[in-house]
């Protein structure tokens, strides 16, 4: 979880230092919220995944946080491409898809319900 704390925070910033004109991927965060606003959400979510790494078991919340930062991150990417506004940004959205899985890896899966087993 400390992995991707650091992750949040170089990505943060990241986005505060990102020189304009933005392009790609970048333009189209920046048309949904400036890329400031990006940049304190990753940094929220990476204060949320630090403290949740020394919060024995009440990491889930530190997980879902991640795992949703990742994944809205990865469809501004998908939908980037979809626009032609970037003509990579599948990439964009197979490698922040493939870092939500990990974290949902990680965190353990969905847990089943009880009653249930895998």
């Amino acid at each position: 979880m400390l992995f991707f704390a650091l992750l949040d925070f170089v990505y943060c910033v990241g986005l505060m230092t990102r020189p304009r004109p933005y392009a790609g991927v970048y333009a189209s965060a920046a048309h949904v919220v400036p890329l400031w606003v990006w940049a304190y959400l990753w940094a929220a979510v990476g204060i949320i995944l630090f403290v949740g790494a020394f919060s024995r078991g009440q990491d889930t919340w530190a997980f879902v946080a991640a795992m949703a930062l990742k994944m809205l991150w990865g469809s501004l990417g998908f939908f980037a491409w979809i626009n032609g506004d970037d003509p990579f940004g599948y990439l964009w959205a197979v490698v922040w898809f493939g870092f939500a899985y990990l974290v949902h890896t990680i965190a353990g899966g969905i847990p089943t319900s009880p009653g249930r087993e895998r």
